[in-house]
């Protein structure tokens, strides 16, 4: 493979995924890991940037979720059991605790998302 080397390096340098730069450059998916590998010392990620946002919003989230459950513990119990809903009585604190226990699982899978879109540094 001659010839490519420099159009292969830019278009992965700018984010362009593996298989994008060998299907417009007529390359072998290898071909292009080849280069990458060669030039850069490192190998190609396959993982994509949407995955690190997507990371980013669940653990927003999850944090939201999770003070909204504790500002509803909060309230109720400041209120002396009248709000946020009198009629619920002690389901105020169903909806709290389960609000606080549904924020911890967009938060657990935003951090596994950061954890896997993590690149090592050489």
């Amino acid at each position: 493979m001659t010839g490519h080397e420099d159009e292969v390096i830019a278009a992965y340098a700018a984010g362009e995924a593996v298989g994008s730069i060998a299907r417009r450059l007529g390359l072998t998916a290898d071909d292009v890991r080849g280069v990458v590998v060669r030039e850069t010392g490192t190998a190609p990620s396959g993982r994509s940037s949407l995955t690190l946002v997507i990371g980013i919003l669940l653990l927003v989230l999850g944090f939201f979720v999770l003070c909204l459950g504790a500002a509803w513990l909060t309230f109720y119990s400041l209120s002396e059991q009248r709000y946020p809903v009198e009629s619920w009585g002690r389901g105020n604190f169903a909806v709290g605790l389960g609000a606080l226990a549904a924020g911890l699982v967009p938060i657990t899978a935003g951090a596994i998302l950061l954890h896997l879109t993590r690149r090592d540094d050489p």
